[in-house]
């Protein structure tokens, strides 16, 4: 396992980004209800994680050989989707300045991408303060579509 970043994004908008550094521009989003639900948005080159606050949020993001085990004990809200990479990745928050936001070395082709939240009932009642918190395991894999692994009510 190798850790590739471990600190606060903005979650401006409520979400934040993990991109392929190829893509020259950050694409609109298309968020709906179901990809609310999902939380998260699948395009090609680009994933798009909605969070519980649209403030600073603690990520880490860790680059495995191959599947990791699924435990889901703890953990909130559990998704996978597929991303391709040209080896480098930009992590951003909604609205960073993509050339200046986190690169994260990673192997070329298609990447699996499982993202764990936990915390997500913690919330101060004005949406400011918790202990929420994203985890994201990437590892190379086959395309598969969006998978919900489990779902915060």
């Amino acid at each position: 396992m190798t850790l590739l970043h471990d600190g606060p994004i903005f979650a401006d908008y409520f979400h934040f980004l993990l991109q392929d550094a190829a893509l020259r521009e950050r694409p609109a989003v298309p968020w709906d209800d179901a990809a609310l639900a999902d939380g998260v948005v699948a395009m090609p080159g680009l994933l798009a994680f909605a969070t519980a606050r649209n403030l600073q949020v603690p990520v880490s993001v860790e680059l495995l050989a191959s599947e990791p085990a699924l435990a889901l004990d703890g953990v909130d809200h559990a998704v996978e989707a597929s991303v391709g990479s040209s080896g480098l990745l930009i992590l951003a928050g909604g609205t960073d300045y993509l050339p200046t936001a986190a690169r994260l070395p990673v192997v070329p082709g298609m990447l699996r991408v499982r993202l764990l939240c936990q915390g997500l009932d913690t919330l101060s009642d004005d949406g400011l303060a918790g202990e929420d918190s994203y985890r994201l395991l990437l590892w190379p894999a086959a395309f598969a579509e969006v998978m919900v692994l489990k779902r915060h009510a």
